[in-house]
């Protein structure tokens, strides 16, 4: 027989074994399974990945660790796609491993996001894909793995709340885009306690249909059924919550009643969800653990929701937050309660976390102008810290001493609105009519702002950035501001803005000219 038929009869003969094997892989994996011979593979897996795997037996470490060689060789060569596709079955051999989930999703998320520093587009894919790979499928397969909720929480917290990645508004523009695509916009309670209700009705009616509730909501309901039909597009939605996101509704809705309600847009509420489950789940495997760092990642949800929990999007979905008031009682009743659990009492880090917690919210609410929430807001820390000698006595005083440590806190941006802040206080006090108070608000923010311009101007030139100043001269400042005012912008009375106007010309001559132009 000529070689070459000899090379295709094998070939064909090759194929035709594999073939039947693959029909073999279910039962070969129950077999495996009832006899307890080793960890039984996920669906998913090609044939001829399965066969090997089957039917290695002791060889099978061997197997997986060269499937481990290759994918690393593959991610040098930059071929990330087939590394992605070898993951997935690394992943699905061996789906009982939460340390493999959790090293893929980082990999993906950190490791080759990283590789595209100039392709921030294809950033977000590669982040998306490490997010996706826990949440929908290693915490799928794991779901009582607490490390694999934490490492979900923390990886939404670090690659998308924060903003070390220069990519950050376009990883938070798509998780917005893609909750607003679902929910039509941030999941309001009334929204999702609707779905919960559609849903509890077709649980019920389930048996009946002969449906499950996935199946209701994918609209296959009895056309008879006039209540089901009517409630088609919130069973919908609680489907897509639950295959896009692995979203619970009713552990969304504990959330909002525990806390206030919350933006599903923003990748903190999901940072919470995750870190908030991973501590469940800790503490129902052993009540008597503190889950520190699962309290702690929700802690770092928690104060961004706090300082950036209203959420306004755009047609483009881009994100702008602001703080949301509501959440911060919230937070400090949450906290309260569980650090004076004796367990967690003397954990010095999470304490000295929560009291820079108060002590901010009582800088926000000074800065705001609320000195009614700043001082019971400085109270509560006082009483909390048990240091009545440096939060407590005069709260004058209190301020005097601690504001040049918290401006020096600030990113730029925030410095320029803590200014503006002062700015505006000092104009208040002469549309008042109190010289003295204006004055020493005006020398106070000449100060700081000097102070302020200062460390920008250094930190540029440390930084080598080389871009515009994002602190506009003071005295450029202080015209924009009085033009509002002389403009009626703040909604005052003729007399105040006259008012207003001769204490200009009295005490910042140069201000005025450039104020009325």
């Amino acid at each position: 027989m000529p070689s070459s038929r000899r090379r295709y009869l094998y070939l064909l003969l090759a194929a035709a074994l594999f073939a039947a094997a693959g029909w073999r892989v279910a039962a070969l994996a129950d077999f495996r399974a009832e006899r307890r011979l080793g960890a039984r593979a996920a669906t998913g897996v090609p044939p001829a990945y399965a066969l090997a795997d089957g039917l290695l037996g002791g060889f099978r470490g061997y197997f997986i660790a060269m499937l481990w060689q290759r994918a690393d060789a593959m991610k040098k060569a930059g071929r990330y796609y087939e590394m992605f596709d070898l993951y997935k079955t690394i992943a699905a051999l061996e789906p009982n491993f939460p340390n493999t989930w959790a090293y893929m999703a980082w990999d993906l998320a950190y490791g080759v996001a990283a590789s595209f520093a100039d392709d921030p587009r294809e950033r977000v894919y590669w982040v998306f894909r490490g997010i996706s790979l826990l949440r929908d499928a290693g915490i799928r397969q794991n779901p009582r793995a607490a490390a694999l909720y934490e490492a979900l929480a923390w990886t939404l917290f670090d690659k998308i709340v924060k903003t070390d990645d220069a990519a950050y508004p376009l990883y938070r523009r798509h998780l917005a885009q893609e909750m607003t695509a679902v929910l039509g916009g941030g999941g309001e309670p009334a929204l999702l306690e609707a779905i919960e209700r559609a849903e509890q009705t077709a649980v019920k009616k389930s048996a009946a249909l002969g449906e499950t509730r996935d199946r209701a909501a994918a609209a296959k309901i009895s056309p008879d059924d006039s209540e089901l039909q009517k409630d088609a597009a919130l069973l919908h939605m609680g489907q897509q919550l639950r295959e896009k996101f692995n979203l619970d509704v009713a552990t969304m809705l504990e959330l909002d009643r525990t806390f206030a309600p919350l933006d599903w847009r923003l990748a903190a509420a999901h940072s919470l969800y995750w870190a908030w489950l991973g501590n469940q789940e800790i503490m129902a495997g052993d009540p008597s653990y503190a889950g520190t760092k699962y309290v702690r990642m929700i802690y770092l949800a928690l104060i961004q929701l706090a300082y950036q929990g209203d959420a306004i999007v755009s047609d483009g979905g881009l994100i702008i937050a602001a703080p949301q008031p509501a959440m911060t009682d919230s937070i400090i009743k949450y906290f309260s309660e569980l650090l004076a659990d004796d367990r967690r009492a003397g954990n010095g880090g999470m304490r000295m976390a929560f009291e820079n917690f108060l002590l901010t919210t009582a800088f926000n609410y000074y800065l705001a102008d609320d000195l009614l929430n700043a001082e019971r807001t400085r109270q509560k820390l006082a009483r909390f810290s048990g240091d009545e000698k440096r939060y407590g006595g005069n709260m004058a005083a209190f301020w005097r001493r601690e504001l040049p440590t918290l401006l020096g806190a600030l990113d730029d941006r925030a410095r320029l609105a803590v200014a503006v802040s002062f700015c505006r206080r000092a104009y208040g006090y002469l549309i008042a009519g109190d010289a003295a108070k204006f004055q020493e608000q005006m020398a106070w923010f000449d100060g700081n702002y000097a102070r302020l311009s200062r460390d920008e101007e250094a930190r540029r030139r440390e930084a080598f950035s080389g871009g515009e100043a994002t602190l506009p001269a003071a005295d450029d400042l202080k015209a924009e501001l009085a033009a509002q005012i002389l403009r009626g912008d703040g909604g005052y009375s003729a007399t105040e803005i006259s008012r207003f106007r001769r204490g200009l010309q009295q005490y910042l001559p140069s201000v005025l000219p450039r104020a009325e132009k």
